[in-house]
Parts: C-alpha cells; sequence; structure tokens
C-alpha cells in the first residue's frame, strides 16, 4: 500500500502530511482513467456530432415544413385563386421539397439528414412526390392544392380561358382549339363582311 505521506508533489501526488493508505487498485484505476478519459471524451464528442446533426436536420425540415404551410395556407385561404396562382404554389412545393433534399442531404449531416428525409419526403417511380415514413409533407401540403379547382377563372385572360374550355369541351388539345377558334372567327369576319 501507498500513503499520501509517502508521494511527493514532484510525483504526482498529494502532500498531506496524512498516513492514510492508499489501495493500489485506486492508484492503477486512476492512471487507467488518465488513458481511457481521452477516449470516453472523444465518444462522447461523436455522440455530441450526432446530436448536433440531428438538431441542423430537425431545424432544415421545421424551417421547410413551416414555409410549405404557409404556401398551402395562402394558396387555399385566397378565394380568388386562379389556375396560374395553382401553378405557382406548386412550384414553390416542388423548390420547398427540393430545398428540404438538399439541405438535410448534406454529407456533413450524415445518417440524421438521410433520416431527416426518408421521414419525410420521397419520389416514385414516375417522379411523383410521396409521403415519408413518418410525416406525408406531399399530403399535407401539396395534395391540397393539387385536388384543388381554383374558383377564380385561369388567370391567363379571357382567350386562354376561352380555349381551355373549348378543349375541355370538345377533347381537343388547347393548340388545336385555338387554331379551330381562329379559323371559325376569320370564318364570321369574312361573312360578315359579304
Amino acid at each position: 500500500m501507498l500513503s499520501l505521506s509517502q508521494t511527493s508533489p514532484g510525483q504526482g501526488g498529494a502532500e498531506t502530511g496524512s498516513n492514510m493508505p492508499i489501495p493500489l487498485a485506486v492508484v492503477a484505476g486512476i492512471k487507467i482513467a488518465n488513458v481511457a478519459l481521452p477516449l470516453l471524451l472523444a465518444k462522447i464528442s461523436q455522440r455530441s456530432t450526432v446530436g448536433q446533426q440531428n438538431v441542423a436536420a430537425t431545424v432544415c425540415a421545421d424551417r421547410v415544413e413551416r414555409d410549405m404551410a404557409q404556401n398551402r395556407d395562402i394558396y387555399v385561404g385566397d378565394p380568388n385563386r386562379t389556375a396560374s396562382d395553382r401553378q405557382v404554389a406548386i412550384q414553390i412545393f416542388d423548390k420547398l421539397a427540393n430545398e428540404l433534399l438538399s439541405c438535410c442531404g448534406r454529407s456533413e449531416l450524415g445518417a440524421s439528414g438521410q433520416r431527416c428525409i426518408s421521414e419525410r419526403i420521397a419520389r416514385d417511380n414516375a417522379g411523383n412526390w410521396i409521403g415519408g415514413s413518418n410525416y406525408d409533407y406531399p399530403g399535407w401540403y401539396l395534395s391540397p392544392i393539387l385536388d384543388d379547382q381554383p374558383s377564380g377563372g385561369t388567370g391567363v385572360g379571357f382567350i386562354d380561358d376561352l380555349t381551355g374550355k373549348v378543349a375541355k369541351a370538345t377533347g381537343m388539345s388547347p393548340w388545336i382549339a385555338l387554331v379551330a377558334m381562329a379559323v371559325l372567327l376569320f370564318v364570321l369576319y369574312k361573312r360578315a363582311q359579304a
């Protein structure tokens, strides 16, 4: 056994003047702790990095989700929304979904970033957005826009609106309907002049 009085300040012991015995196992434990402590701190630091990755991925997801909800709410809340408003809202969702993929897909986020993406959003084989394993961002924030029939008209002008209605009624493509309407107007104009 060692005692505190047997150690000197130069040897790393405490000088207390006491003859209290120190078991050899404690001394060995302190030496092991001096080696193990850096390893333990490195492991804690690694866990802290994973924690930081989780926080960063969650911040990305929360920001994008907030913006997706705002996009949906603004669109659905507009009583005069038009077809072009609908297209803009869809484009905004696409931009935000891609931003989520970009933000959470950064390599420094590792598995936390990949989990952030897979839990929230994905694309099917046709390239359509689908919900993730835990959260359905497309269902919550895109479907209400896609399923909506704007009540404020197309927002693209009278001719385009009329062409769209003719195309829908006849089953023609909008361009063919436009040409057919132009021919009809030309014929009516010529008859009116005769």
